[in-house]
């Protein structure tokens, strides 16, 4: 079990801190400063939004060191660092890290200065800490009054000491959300166009994974949520083909405009 010995604050833009938000971005890409270097598996990692306080905690699992960003993008993949990113854009993802700047220099020469280190993010154990159950004091239980009635050779006493209910305190920052729901009707769109499967789409989106990357199936949250999606799309669908007597395309294609505004 690790234990949280540091907290460091990082700031972060949109939309990547969406993306740690809702959980589909699992590994930070950060230039190897010396503030890094005493970080440790188990440490809390404080996201902080660029000109916002809001803020998400997330435990840091481990981290590695690597010389460029191309060599860090091929060994964490492309979506696990980027998921606004097609999977294996290397190209894409490097030119998009080359535009960040630091310190009044851009990505690409701090990289070679100081090489490249991606941090593996986690949720952070909300575990509450042992407590150990109260003692009762049984000093005076020899002043404990017998009924004269009682003419028992013999007698048996329970005693039901009452222990004070504990209540654990509630976490201090809530860590775990709930996906967007513009990324659910995202989803949605492409099941109900017949473009991808259910599986297909939770992992295109990476979303109903558990943090280990592993599919939940039907018993997640996000697949309950997405079927309702696509079932309101596909009624929508049907009422509107009816009313204006259109192809199912331009139907999809007017449906996904009012939904995704551009």
């Amino acid at each position: 079990m690790h234990t949280h010995r540091n907290v460091i604050e990082l700031p972060l833009r949109s939309p990547h801190f969406e993306y740690v938000e809702c959980g589909s971005k699992t590994v930070d890409a950060r230039i190897r400063f010396d503030k890094y270097r005493g970080l440790q598996s188990g440490d809390v990692l404080k996201f902080v939004k660029r000109n916002s306080q809001k803020f998400i905690l997330k435990k840091l699992t481990s981290m590695e060191k690597y010389d460029n960003f191309a060599h860090l993008l091929r060994t964490e993949g492309v979506r696990s660092c980027l998921p606004g990113l097609h999977d294996g854009d290397v190209k894409a993802g490097v030119e998009l890290y080359h535009k960040f700047k630091a310190r009044g220099e851009s990505y690409a020469d701090l990289a070679i200065k100081h090489k490249v280190l991606a941090l593996r993010l986690g949720d952070v154990d909300r575990t509450p800490p042992h407590r150990p159950a109260p003692r009762t004091d049984i000093t005076d239980l020899g002043k404990v009054l017998i009924p004269p009635s009682t003419r028992s050779r013999f007698l048996t006493m329970t005693l039901y000491v009452e222990r004070p209910t504990q209540v654990s305190p509630p976490p201090a920052v809530i860590t775990t959300l709930t996906t967007p729901d513009a990324l659910i009707w995202k989803a949605a769109d492409l099941v109900q166009s017949k473009r991808c499967r259910y599986k297909q789409t939770f992992f295109k989106y990476r979303i109903n994974l558990d943090p280990t990357g592993q599919y939940l199936g039907e018993a997640g949250d996000d697949y309950r949520r997405l079927r309702t999606a696509v079932q309101t799309f596909r009624r929508r669908t049907t009422k509107e083909r009816m009313i204006f007597n259109e192809t199912e395309e331009q139907v999809g294609l007017r449906t996904q405009i009012s939904y995704f505004p551009i």
